[in-house]
Parts: C-alpha cells; sequence; structure tokens
C-alpha cells in the first residue's frame, strides 16, 4: 500500500512542478496576443502526461519522463492558437466574437 501511495505523491509532485514551466510559457504568450488563456490545462495535462508515461514506460526513470512533459506539455496545450495567429494574426478570436 505504502508503494502505490508513494508511486501517486511522487507523480503527483512531479507534474506539478513540470507544469510550472507550462503555465509560464501560456501566461506570456496569453499576454502578447499569441493565445488565450488556457486556465488550469497546463497543471492536468502535464499530471495525467506524467502518469500515463510512467504507467506506459515503467523502467524509465522519472527524471527523462518529467524533462519529455516539460518541453512538449506547452506545446501539446498552445499549438492550435498559436497556428491560428500565424494565419490570421494576434487576438484573432476577438475579431470572430465581434463578428457573432
Amino acid at each position: 500500500m505504502a508503494n502505490y501511495l508513494y508511486y501517486i505523491l511522487v507523480t503527483l509532485g512531479v507534474g506539478v512542478l513540470c507544469s510550472i514551466p507550462a503555465i509560464i510559457i501560456s501566461r506570456l504568450l496569453a499576454k502578447r496576443g499569441w493565445i488565450r488563456e488556457t486556465g488550469v490545462w497546463p497543471v492536468l495535462g502535464a499530471i495525467g502526461g506524467l502518469f500515463f508515461l510512467r504507467l506506459t514506460l515503467p523502467e524509465m526513470s522519472i527524471v527523462y519522463l518529467a524533462v519529455v512533459v516539460t518541453i512538449v506539455m506547452p506545446i501539446i496545450i498552445c499549438r492550435e492558437d498559436l497556428w491560428t495567429s500565424l494565419q490570421k494574426g494576434k487576438r484573432w478570436w476577438e475579431h470572430e466574437d465581434n463578428k457573432q
């Protein structure tokens, strides 16, 4: 029982730490008008992604998995808004809201 609790607590803690760069990057991009605010998705995505990777790759070190989640999570969360902003310009969602 203690091993399961340790596994869950370590994964939760590392997931929260891995989400900090994703939160900082998404806030910077939202402040500059490239993406919309993302809310809690970076935190939930990092924790969920880390649980998924730890279950599918049990022999891999948590350090390597944390690096992968830290680098990939901001890209995954912001990809659609970034792509649309590159095509339509900054703050494209404001223009679409005004049309409706």
